[in-house]
């Protein structure tokens, strides 16, 4: 079944051009960017929820591209990372650190992703550079890949490690378009997946990289695991994503052609071993573009099956598919795709006719799928009703979270706390200033709009708060365990850790000094595993707390001391 969702009429959209959804609230809207010399850059990318400093403060970091303006701002052409933490004391963000790339010509589009190739537990920001032919730069390639490292307290003044992927050609129109890391072979190293928008002039590629000796949490040189360029497309690549599409336990690399309806995946098949997949969506179906950015995996209706999420544009219509039930890569056919929105083109108003970006999880906790799409100046939320076919578009409730629809508008990049691509990078759940309602987060690409008087970054609360238990990859533990809270003393926030050895229900609850209840962290049946959970005291006054944990007939206490 498929039914077309209601669309806003001209009428209706000449009255609300910023207005905000059932469920949020806006509580940021960056207009001008803290770098003097980048005021009027677009953005790009933007990923939230984390603590690269390991200061207890979460923060959100994001990506600008002033090549894709024009370099409106007077200034030569280029990039910056600028990152926000959320300051309880002033209850605002303050941005904490920027670097910035000039003189990258015409290469827009910078991506990048959180990591840790080391492996030496801190995490690493690698940002792919895109220079395009007819750069200044003389001598050696410019490097394309930037690594910074954060730590406790460590804000990096420059790159620990820069790598021009050993390209020949010092001039060449080189583009890193997408990046992802992971362990996707399952060696205990991640891995890094780069799609190139343009290798050396025309080509594509798709490049995996490791860094070598990461047993010494060393930056040397990174070890080629696969470099592709042999795609037969004109297209270029605008996603990347780790996923098991056919839920056989061996993960892909899976990046997806911005502009024709293909995706490839590489799936590992043993340590450094990959295979190479590809799917045309179109053939058989109704799929008429690429996906623009747009596309997650995520498993909508918690039967334990990967579906995939797919953002389509074409000039008449944006459209939101379902792939599911592949089982095996080889195997995918046109009985897999399932669309379940049609949006047609609203009038007088440009960027309209695309979907870009996509996020997917929970965010108020009811237990039912969350779809966040960008589409124009748009922010569509479909929800999964819990029951009724996940192909079935009337099994959605399909509403817009938020729009600006100032003509020019192109929202370019959609994530929430807590969403499926933040806990596949590691980023612990939870929300950035400590309240239980997590954050959707919007880039503004501004289609050749930008201005110092024009949205940057655009973040929404939601309305409801969710109390999040974040599980850790590894072995089932044996029993039950009330691990060390960290900090301790702590001020405001603090992360709890424990083991659940069976299905248990459990109870986790903070009482003071008198035993009175102060808060119930956890009350949920949870599966064997290793968990945690974050207490923002910030309304709490100092003193000493008890956290009791109650998981069948377990039962442990520890000491917390909050000091302000």
């Amino acid at each position: 079944m498929f039914a077309m969702i209601a669309f806003l009429s001209s009428t209706d959209t000449a009255q609300l051009l910023d207005s905000v959804g059932t469920g949020f609230i806006k509580v940021l809207d960056i207009r001008e960017n803290p770098d003097p010399n980048n005021r009027d850059r677009v953005t790009q990318q933007i990923v939230g929820g984390l603590d690269l400093n390991e200061n207890g403060k979460k923060e959100f970091l994001y990506v600008t591209d002033n090549t894709f303006s024009g370099g409106r701002d007077g200034g030569a052409r280029g990039y910056s990372l600028f990152l926000y933490e959320y300051d309880p004391a002033s209850s605002s963000y303050k941005n904490i650190w920027y670097y910035s790339i000039e003189d990258t010509v015409g290469g827009s589009f910078p991506n990048f992703c959180v990591c840790d190739l080391n492996g030496d537990g801190h995490m690493e920001v690698a940002l792919g550079v895109n220079y395009d032919a007819g750069m200044s730069h003389a001598g050696a390639t410019p490097n394309r890949l930037l690594i910074f490292e954060f730590g406790p307290g460590a804000l990096p003044t420059e790159p620990i490690a820069t790598w021009n992927f050993d390209n020949p050609n010092p001039f060449g129109n080189t583009r890193p378009n997408a990046l992802i890391a992971g362990d996707v072979d399952d060696d205990g190293q991640q891995e890094l997946g780069i799609a190139f928008r343009a290798w050396n002039g025309s080509a594509k590629g798709v490049l995996i990289a490791s860094l070598q000796n990461s047993e010494y949490g060393l930056f040397t040189t990174f070890d080629k695991e696969v470099f592709d360029t042999t795609t037969a497309t004109a297209s270029i690549y605008g996603t990347a994503r780790i996923t098991d599409m056919d839920n056989d336990g061996h993960k892909e690399f899976c990046f997806g052609y911005a502009g024709t309806p293909k995706i490839v995946f590489y799936e590992a098949d043993a340590p450094n071993s990959y295979s190479r997949y590809e799917w045309n969506l179109a053939t058989g179906t109704t799929f008429t573009s690429g996906t623009s950015f747009s596309m997650q995996q995520v498993d909508i209706d918690n039967d334990g099956k990967n579906e995939l999420l797919i953002g389509s544009n074409s000039s008449a219509a944006a459209d939101l598919y379902i792939v599911k039930g592949v089982t095996a890569l080889e195997n995918f056919g046109p009985s897999n795709v399932f669309r379940i929105a049609h949006l047609p083109p609203a009038p007088n108003f440009s960027y309209t006719d695309e979907f870009r970006g996509l996020a997917a999880g929970d965010i108020d906790g009811n237990g039912k799928t969350d779809i966040f799409m960008c589409n124009g100046g748009r922010v569509w939320r479909f929800e999964y009703k819990g029951t009724g076919a996940i192909t079935d578009s009337a099994s959605y409730n399909a509403t817009i979270a938020y729009q600006d629809l100032t003509d020019g508008t192109r929202f370019r990049w959609v994530e929430f706390t807590g969403d499926v691509y933040s806990r596949a990078a590691g980023i612990p759940a939870g929300d950035m200033n400590g309240n239980g309602k997590a954050e959707l987060m919007i880039c503004n690409q501004r289609g050749g709009y930008a201005d110092s008087t024009s949205s940057k970054i655009i973040i929404l609360e939601s309305t409801v708060a969710v109390v999040h238990v974040s599980s850790a990859l590894g072995a089932t533990p044996n029993g039950f365990e009330l691990r060390p809270c960290y900090p301790n003393p702590f001020n405001p926030s603090t992360t709890i850790s424990f083991s659940i050895g069976s299905r248990s229900d459990v109870l986790m609850t903070i009482y003071n000094l008198l035993g009175q209840e102060i808060t119930t962290l956890v009350s949920q049946s949870l599966t064997p595993g290793s968990y945690s959970v974050a207490w923002n005291a910030g309304n709490i006054p100092s003193g000493v707390y008890f956290c009791r944990i109650q998981a069948g007939t377990f039962e442990q206490t520890q000491k917390l001391i909050l000091s302000k």
